[in-house]
């Protein structure tokens, strides 16, 4: 019986240490609605959550470049990575930014000198 005890003590940590996140970290995915600081709310339905942004996190555009934390703006569809346990952001990829932000990059490239000089 002893025997039996410990065979299914071992069986059982072997499972949790196999199916467990062993980093820590978990990732949501969701509309930015505030920005304050060093705090980040994200709402995806009904759910919202409230992280922390530190100096260390990293923050992707939709093409994978590193960027400033200054464009994560209100109303940017980001997945965030961050720890479990302390809510602290490790990196936000954006996925999609506003039309209206599409719009204005845009109308900024289409325009050269010779625009300028005709105005």
């Amino acid at each position: 019986m002893k025997k039996y005890l410990i065979f299914t003590a071992v069986l059982l940590l072997t499972f949790q240490s196999v199916f467990s996140n062993a980093t820590g970290n978990k990732t949501f995915s969701g509309r930015v609605i505030s920005v304050n600081g060093s705090e980040l709310i994200v709402k995806k339905g009904k759910t919202e959550k409230t992280f922390s942004v530190s100096d260390e996190t990293k923050i992707y555009d939709e093409n994978g470049d590193i960027i400033s934390s200054d464009l994560i703006w209100v109303d940017k569809i980001v997945k965030i990575t961050y720890n479990k346990k302390t809510k602290e952001v490790i990196e936000i990829q954006i996925i999609k930014r506003l039309i209206k932000e599409s719009v204005e990059s845009t109308e900024i490239k289409s325009e050269s000198p010779s625009d300028k000089k005709a105005e």
